[in-house]
């Protein structure tokens, strides 16, 4: 219980650091620690204030400090689904020393594992993944409702496992290409925002907890918005967005609507609006 206390409050306080950072003001902590997002992964004991910290900081720091964004960045590898689409942004960006800070944090923290505990870490981590695979995602043994995906939204509907692959297929390549459309086109806050909500849309497994990395993208869009202008509605779907992880497990179990899903859906069409 000690060891738990030290890892939530450590990497909240990095999450929050983070944010501060991105917008800074105390109204930016206290939305921080009054999000239902936050409530959910302290309820489950869960890592996405690690990852929600390393993927917004990488960003914020992009042009600022690329090399030490790139450590960040690399610093995903922990966590792959969510660094699916950092090379094709890295790339579409042309930031070259983003790019070897991230392979070189990727690449030594694979060397340190093979250093520490050698291959058969590795052999475990390769042998896992068809369970997780058959079980947790196409079986949804975690619960359709609590996985956030365009896959899990078109399981709980009844699709067969084939379609929900194709429909999660087109979400990750629509979100992966809007990311780095962004990436080439947009101000980093535009593009920031849209790379966080990118990496929730393409992969099928995401949980309700990770949503702490939609936060994210409504802090990104908070900073374009104070620089250029609120559009119409903006306001009401970050607020949406923002309390969607309050009730979106329960209402998707209640009536198959995909709340958490259509909210990070919104954030994503928010960013590609702007």
């Amino acid at each position: 219980l000690a060891a738990l206390a030290l890892w939530q409050a450590a990497t909240l306080g990095a999450a929050v650091a983070t944010a501060a950072r991105i917008v800074p003001g105390r109204a930016t902590i206290l939305a921080v620690l009054a999000a239902p997002a936050t409530f959910v992964c302290l309820g489950h004991g869960q890592n996405a204030f690690l990852t929600a910290s390393l993927l917004t900081g990488g960003l914020w720091l992009l042009d600022r400090r690329p090399i030490a964004a790139g450590l960040l960045l690399g610093c995903l590898v922990y966590k792959p689904q969510f660094a699916l689409l950092l090379p094709v942004i890295l790339l579409a960006a042309g930031n070259w020393r983003a790019i070897a800070g991230a392979a070189a944090s990727s690449l030594t923290l694979v060397a340190v594992t093979l250093l520490l505990w050698g291959w058969p870490v590795w052999q475990a981590f390769i042998d896992s993944l068809p369970l997780t695979r058959s079980i947790v995602i196409e079986q949804g043994q975690t619960g359709w409702a609590k996985i956030v995906s365009a896959f899990s939204a078109a399981r709980a509907l009844g699709a067969p496992v084939s379609l929900a692959y194709a429909v999660q297929g087109c979400a990750t390549a629509l979100a992966i290409a809007g990311a780095a459309a962004a990436a080439r086109w947009a101000s980093p806050a535009v593009r920031g925002a849209a790379a966080c909500a990118a990496a929730l849309l393409s992969t099928p497994y995401v949980l309700d907890y990770d949503l702490v990395i939609a936060g994210g993208a409504i802090l990104f869009l908070v900073v374009d918005a104070q620089a250029r202008g609120w559009l119409a509605y903006e306001k009401s779907l970050l607020a949406l967005a923002y309390l969607a992880p309050l009730a979106g497990r329960q209402i998707a179990e209640a009536t198959l609507v995909p709340v958490d899903w259509l909210a990070t859906v919104a954030l994503f069409a928010l960013a590609m609006r702007r």
